[in-house]
């Protein structure tokens, strides 16, 4: 596991505040991208309709917080990246989103009952 002092931090940010932040973000399974100035996380989920809500609910976010993470879909996969690009480098936007993304996926989980992960709700499909 990557060091949170590694870490590029965008010019500006405290890093009193983003260092206990990041700790706490790794152990939970993020990862600094090779550079160091970004985050990324992979979460599966059942069906390909909860990966939809998940990139949904986090496009949703990201609109009201005007930060915008780097999301590659698959059928039953979601990895979402999150790094500042002005200035460049990882800021506390990332790691709160990364925060928000940890809670989202949790909140999806639950969500799913019992032998409902094989159903694709009423359209049957």
């Amino acid at each position: 596991m990557a060091s949170t002092n590694a870490a590029q931090w965008s010019e500006g940010t405290d890093h009193a505040e983003a260092d206990p932040l990041l700790n706490t973000l790794l152990q939970q399974g993020w990862q600094l991208n090779d550079d160091a100035n970004a985050i990324r996380k992979y979460f599966r989920f059942n069906t390909y309709t909860k990966v939809m809500d998940y990139a949904n609910c986090i496009a949703i976010k990201s609109k009201r917080a005007n930060h915008h993470s780097e999301l590659t879909l698959k059928a039953r996969s979601v990895t979402v990246l999150w790094t500042t690009h002005v200035p460049k480098g990882l800021s506390m936007k990332d790691l709160r989103m990364a925060e928000f993304c940890e809670m989202a996926a949790k909140e999806m989980v639950l969500a799913v009952e019992g032998g409902q992960e094989e159903e694709c709700g009423p359209c049957g499909g």
